[in-house]
């Protein structure tokens, strides 16, 4: 069953149309039916499982532009998630669903790495104590003692400055895939450096050979509603993107 308000998953698009076709999956086989805007999301429609007699209700709303499209909504692409994860300036009290959090973690145990190498793991910690006992281990890492859950970043320790490099690297894509997988849920984060190695090894129980890395807060924010940034704080795109040479 296709749940509305779904996005539009197997498609067949039509060429130089605003519309596709959808395609949905039933145990007695594969049907066919409705039509879609550009943005993917059935706007009407309806299709029958004649093998179970059933049928899939297909009633799906346009995509409302990325600008006032709500952040907590499962319709959200990419690209908006992109321009709407921010640092969390203020942590709210809500918790974050286990569901959520499971999706976060999945988005880093699906991220990129050398070779394929993996070199991580991910420590979820939604204790008060552990969290105000995480929030020690650098001085900028206080907001972590308000944060409804934290992420800690685990990797192999290497004096080799190459394979450093290698591992914190890959670390980093693990992290933003985390942090935009959160902002689709409408849920924020906050980085934070570890500086006291020992302290984080003994706070989380870490194995020999290991190192607390990273870890950034996340919670539903206290102050405003994630939205897309229209006006980051960033240097200007000429002056980042060079093209064949600088």
């Amino acid at each position: 069953m296709i749940e509305v308000g779904s996005p539009m998953e197997n498609h067949d698009r039509l060429p130089g149309a605003d519309v596709a076709i959808v395609k949905a999956r039933f145990p007695g086989g594969q049907v066919t039916f409705g039509s879609l805007t550009t943005t993917g999301r059935l706007i009407g429609g309806q299709a029958t499982d004649s093998s179970a007699g059933r049928v899939a209700a297909a009633a799906y709303r346009v995509d409302p532009a990325p600008s006032t499209r709500p952040v907590n909504s499962d319709l959200m692409d990419t690209w908006e998630a992109i321009r709407t994860r921010r640092k969390l300036d203020e942590y709210g009290e809500q918790p974050i669903e286990e569901e959520k959090l499971n999706r976060i973690l999945e988005a880093g145990r699906r991220a990129p790495s050398s070779r394929n190498q993996q070199r991580w793991h991910f420590v979820l910690v939604r204790d008060r104590d552990q969290l105000q006992r995480l929030s020690r281990v650098w001085r900028g890492a206080a907001h972590i003692a308000d944060a409804p859950a934290a992420i800690g970043v685990v990797a192999p320790h290497s004096d080799d400055p190459r394979e450093s490099t290698s591992i914190n690297f890959d670390l980093g894509q693990a992290v933003m895939s985390m942090m935009i997988a959160a902002a689709d849920l409408g849920i924020g984060t906050r980085h934070a450096a570890v500086e006291d190695y020992d302290l984080a090894a003994e706070i989380l129980d870490l194995p020999e050979g290991l190192r607390l890395t990273w870890m950034f807060g996340l919670g539903y924010p206290g102050d405003r509603p994630l939205a897309p940034v229209e006006n980051p704080d960033r240097r200007d795109f000429d002056d980042v993107v060079h093209r064949e040479r600088w």
